[in-house]
């Protein structure tokens, strides 16, 4: 069963808060995993104070073969 998620993202710092970024649409073609990624940490790119990597762990439960990340 395919699964369609949206992405945005709204950056907050204290008090001070970003609007809310445009709307991204992805596909997957399993269900939602029955847990949620691990280990979730956010690096920020050097010389580009708009721009975050994020990094995670596959959940300890998936719901199939993890085949892109």
């Amino acid at each position: 069963m395919q699964e369609f998620g949206k992405v945005f993202v709204c950056y907050v710092q204290g008090r001070r808060e970003s609007p809310w970024s445009m709307v991204v649409l992805n596909m997957t073609q399993e269900a939602a995993p029955s847990s949620q990624p691990r280990d979730l940490t956010v690096v920020p790119v050097e010389g580009n104070p708009t721009t975050v990597n994020l990094n995670w762990q596959p959940p300890r439960q998936p719901n199939g073969a993890i085949t892109g990340q």
